[in-house]
């Protein structure tokens, strides 16, 4: 879930998951889920990473990891909460008459079907996934067509959608 979920920023661009997962286990923190790392098509780092964990205590105690400890691998660990309130992630009003919604935080190995099942009590229409034009793996967000304006409402404002386990947003 997001509350388990920090947002790492300004990554070096060699950095990996072992290496990350090396970082966070020598500060003593090493009950993580997942690590993410985003990419451009060309492979390269997109500079920015999430890492999930067990506990809340543990987003804590990543957060609270000094800036000399992270500047070789990065500049920046904050938590969910504290990007979405400096606004990175802030969702907007859905104009008027919009029945289509940008999912994100798929699965990478995620289906059209499967967001189409996830959202069916929404009356979804289609679904697009964006993917990587090599590796035809999901990047992570989709396109997503209903009904009605208000089904689409109704979908950007649940919060509580899960593929795989992992909770996916508007």
């Amino acid at each position: 879930s997001m509350e388990h979920t920090v947002i790492l920023k300004g990554l070096a661009l060699d950095a990996t998951e072992k290496s990350i997962k090396a970082f966070f286990t020598s500060n003593k923190i090493e009950n993580i889920i997942e690590i993410r790392l985003f990419r451009w098509d060309s492979g390269r780092l997109k500079n920015f990473g999430q890492v999930v964990f067990d506990s809340v205590d543990s987003v804590k105690k990543a957060v609270k990891l000094t800036k000399e400890k992270t500047a070789a691998i990065m500049t920046n660990i904050r938590s969910w909460d504290e990007q979405k309130i400096s606004g990175i992630y802030k969702t907007e009003e859905q104009p008027k008459d919009c029945k289509t919604i940008s999912v994100r935080c798929i699965p990478y190995h995620c289906s059209n079907q499967e967001v189409l099942n996830a959202y069916q009590k929404y009356k979804i229409v289609s679904v697009k996934i964006a993917r990587n034009r090599q590796t035809h793996m999901c990047k992570a967000f989709a396109h997503a067509e209903f009904k009605t304006p208000e089904d689409a409402k109704a979908a950007f404002s649940d919060t509580s959608i899960k593929i795989h386990g992992r909770s996916v947003f508007c």
